[in-house]
């Protein structure tokens, strides 16, 4: 096994193949088409993977960042319309723009509904002049209790999948870990990585407040948006 780059404090891999995904899906939010998903057996790595993704974008300088979470009651429209409202009407679907790309970021996308993700693909279908993409966990995993109905609001995004390390691959990442300077926090790291627990889906969830910070707080903070 190819071992990815560790930073501490900062984005790591656990195979050289998920970072290839993590450059797979920077080189898409960047391309004329920026719109991707990430996909895993193993949920955990996408929420951690998608983390390790929104802290390479904040560091590209001609990308800025956007945020859409359904959970907490954000509205897709209102934020959208709010990036149109400068736009000159006689650019609607036209494909030439000079406008700084900007990146949707879904969180709790299972709590997205299908007229969501019908307006994010109205943004890559009749509205690329306002130059802005998105980026999610497919809402369509096989660990979501969502009720999207799926269809061709989804199929124009770039789907990148991360694989699940085999029992060697695991053994052999711990064994690199014992050699590290800093293996106890790496140890501890990658601990709470490949033993965190799925995502409580219940109807509760809508009656919980914003405090809750997902993998971010099951990492111990290693991330922020700030």
């Amino acid at each position: 096994m190819s071992i990815g780059e560790w930073k501490i404090e900062a984005e790591f891999f656990l195979l050289e193949q998920h970072k290839e995904c993590i450059s797979e899906a920077l080189n898409c939010l960047k391309s004329d088409v920026p719109f991707c998903l990430f996909q895993s057996e193993v949920e955990s790595y996408l929420d951690y993977y998608k983390e390790v993704l929104v802290s390479q974008l904040k560091k590209e300088t001609d990308l800025k960042l956007l945020y859409f979470d359904p959970k907490f009651g954000d509205d897709l429209s209102l934020i959208i319309n709010k990036e149109l409202e400068d736009i000159d009407i006689s650019l609607v679907g036209s494909s030439t723009t000079d406008r700084v790309r900007k990146i949707i970021i879904v969180d709790n996308e299972s709590f997205a509904k299908n007229l969501d993700w019908e307006l994010i693909d109205s943004l890559r279908s009749d509205l690329k002049a306002a130059n802005i993409g998105a980026f999610s966990i497919d809402p369509r995993s096989e660990h979501d209790e969502s009720e999207l109905e799926g269809g061709n609001a989804l199929n124009s995004y770039k789907c990148v999948k991360f694989q699940k390390m085999t029992k060697q691959e695991q053994k052999e990442l711990k064994e690199y870990i014992s050699q590290h300077p800093e293996k106890d926090q790496l140890s501890q790291i990658v601990d709470k990585i490949l033993t965190a627990k799925p995502r409580q889906r219940t109807n509760e969830e809508y009656d919980k407040g914003r405090d809750q910070k997902g993998i971010i707080k099951r990492l111990g903070s290693l991330f922020s948006r700030d």
